[in-house]
């Protein structure tokens, strides 16, 4: 529900999970420039999901460990808690669970009890009129360059602060007429060099432009286009 300037979404906090020695060095905290507050992640993988989450800007709003679920599955009474809730601006949305693809393809344990999870999960959501989707690291490494260009790009976003809109005109004044590379943007001088890469950024939060942040480290020859 929009009212003003509060916005209410279905999942909005995460439940509490205890960290405990299971996670042992693979547990992040960090900072959500999209949810303004800390976050919670429970594996590598969560953390660059996140990362590709807040840098997505068909993302409104997302939930980390937003729910957790019981039920009878295979005869067996179960829990499950999903990683991630998404609300995406087109007003779908969905639960996520992040497997690592190999944790769905084998035959041992660790494999076994996945797949229980990710079926389990889905069992509960079909019968709960949710969207469900397992995001597996091949979705989510696009590339070997992605997820660290975004990781630049965000923390770049979170440094820069409040960007006026007046920083980005000229710029995509240009871009209307032609792509250009980062290099060629920095050699117009149409914005100081200590705030490009904050309001390339935040054009690409934004979902004005689009960065291509797949097929190199991002560097002077990455090109930069208005999206559309």
């Amino acid at each position: 529900m929009k009212g003003g300037s509060t916005i209410t979404y279905i999942f909005q906090s995460p439940i509490k999970m205890p960290r405990g020695s299971h996670y042992g060095s693979d547990f992040w905290i960090t900072y959500s420039y999209k949810l303004k507050r800390r976050v919670n992640l429970y594996s590598y993988l969560e953390y660059t999901q996140f990362i590709s989450l807040e840098m997505n800007p068909e993302v409104e709003f997302f939930c980390e460990q937003p729910l957790e679920i019981s039920g009878t599955f295979n005869g067996k009474n179960k829990k499950s808690v999903f990683d991630f809730w998404v609300q995406y601006k087109n007003s779908n949305s969905e639960f996520q669970e992040v497997k690592y693809i190999s944790e769905l393809k084998g035959n041992d344990k660790k494999s076994v009890r996945s797949k229980e999870q990710t079926e389990f999960q889905k069992q509960w959501c079909d019968e709960n009129n949710y969207k469900y989707a397992i995001i597996t690291d091949e979705d989510i490494f696009k590339s070997r360059h992605y997820i660290g260009n975004l990781q630049l790009l965000r923390s770049h976003l979170i440094r820069s602060g409040i960007i006026n809109k007046k920083d980005g005109e000229e710029l995509l004044k240009k871009l209307r007429f032609a792509n250009l590379t980062i290099g060629e943007i920095r050699n117009l001088n149409l914005v100081s060099e200590d705030n490009l890469l904050g309001i390339l950024a935040k054009l690409l939060y934004d979902g004005i432009i689009e960065i291509d942040a797949i097929s190199r480290p991002l560097d002077k020859s990455t090109e930069v286009h208005l999206c559309g």
